[in-house]
């Protein structure tokens, strides 16, 4: 995902409970629910109906494009209309298997479970394969990108390459974040980057080691995590490399 530039972005942490949200359906509700067309309707209905104001708002802020927004709310609504259930009172296996039909917005999906029923993040399902967009999806499309380009600055600023930095870069905030629960980058921590490096590959624990260079640049951490962290880091070989040089690139 490529970095925007955006400033000045305030985050604010979902709150379900600023939502007026009942324990069941109205007679209102259930015929609005009951066959597709209706859910069509109710979809468009103005002024958005309580039921769908917190599905709504999630999904404005993901930056999730429109049509892969009305298909994903249009299952869940489908969905509750089966279950005879607001979604805010699913238990997860019922948003696992809305979870594994493939054509649904994964990442919307995520967020939703995640935000109306403390849900856990999919952060080790294989279909988790984006995790900028889960991120995007799950805090909000603007505070990732404002985040994303403050932390690309500071590494350009370093000596790094925007070009061949900015693509990975972005999974491996995406995933630091959902594995956080806080986008901004002042709320990671020395430990948050560790577990980042822990049981992944040598290219993520890389730009990981690349996040900590820029976070200590910006007086976040006090240092960068050192590069022997870095799984087979000393087994590259140094065949034609004076050894000075190489004992220097070691240390």
């Amino acid at each position: 995902m490529k970095a925007e530039n955006t400033s000045g972005v305030v985050w604010q942490p979902f709150e379900l409970e600023s939502y007026q949200l009942r324990a069941a359906f109205s007679a209102q509700e259930r015929l609005a629910l009951s066959t597709p067309q209706r859910r069509g309707k109710y979809l468009q209905q103005k002024p958005v109906p309580a039921f769908l104001r917190p599905l709504y708002d999630i999904a404005t802020r993901s930056g999730i494009k429109p049509e892969v927004t009305r298909i994903t709310i249009l299952a869940v609504l489908a969905e509750a209309a089966r279950q005879d259930l607001p979604c805010h009172l699913w238990a997860e296996d019922i948003w696992e298997k809305l979870y594994q039909r493939r054509h649904l917005g994964g990442p919307l999906l995520a967020a939703f479970a995640f935000h109306l029923s403390q849900v856990p993040l999919p952060l080790h399902s294989t279909r988790c394969r984006q995790p900028a967009y889960y991120a995007c999806a799950v805090f909000g499309r603007d505070i990732f990108q404002q985040e994303l380009s403050r932390l690309m600055d500071v590494l350009v600023a370093l000596g790094y390459s925007l070009r061949h930095q900015e693509m990975f870069l972005s999974a491996v905030l995406g995933m630091l974040m959902l594995e956080n629960g806080d986008p901004r980058l002042e709320s990671f921590t020395e430990e948050l980057l560790q577990r980042g490096q822990q049981y992944r590959t040598n290219g993520i624990a890389r730009a990981v080691g690349k996040v900590s260079h820029g976070l200590a640049a910006m007086g976040i951490l006090s240092r960068p995590l050192r590069m022997r962290g870095y799984t087979g880091w000393k087994e590259k070989r140094t065949d034609g490399i004076a050894a000075e040089w190489v004992g220097w690139c070691q240390r």
